[in-house]
């Protein structure tokens, strides 16, 4: 059954861009091997990711990416059937806050922290998934 994952974390070391590339290299292989597409999103010590695929595989992706020494502190926001996959276009694609366009750090800034003028990662389940798809329109 299509399901998807969805959580969040708390990185053991400072999230830059090097360190996402780093976990999609080792997860470009094993994720189109499995099937398994979605979405790492990286700001600060924070993750969140997305995974989509069969149930039993993407539970057991989690469940090893729950042992993973990167992060601890994890949050399970979601483990659900879907209807269609929102990532079918690449095996996992990442994203850093820092290394988005400026207009788009302001808008999303704008939206999802407006009292402040630092980003923090929404922490429920309804804001993580819009903020989702917003960043799969980039």
């Amino acid at each position: 059954m299509l399901s998807h994952i969805v959580y969040l974390s708390d990185s053991t070391n400072f999230i830059n861009w090097s360190l996402i590339k780093d976990i999609l290299l080792c997860s470009d292989e094993n994720n189109k091997n499995k099937n398994v597409t979605g979405i790492l999103f990286g700001h600060g010590i924070n993750f969140l990711q997305v995974l989509e695929g069969d149930k039993i595989i993407i539970k057991n992706l989690y469940e090893h990416i729950a042992k993973d020494e990167r992060h601890e502190n994890i949050i399970l926001l979601d483990f659900c059937p879907i209807t269609e996959r929102k990532f079918s276009g690449w095996s996992m694609k990442g994203f850093n806050f820092n290394n988005l366009p400026k207009e788009q750090q302001q808008h999303i800034l704008n939206k999802y922290c407006p009292a402040s003028e630092y980003f923090y990662l929404p922490t429920e389940k309804k804001s993580c998934l819009a903020f989702i798809d917003e960043l799969t329109q980039l």
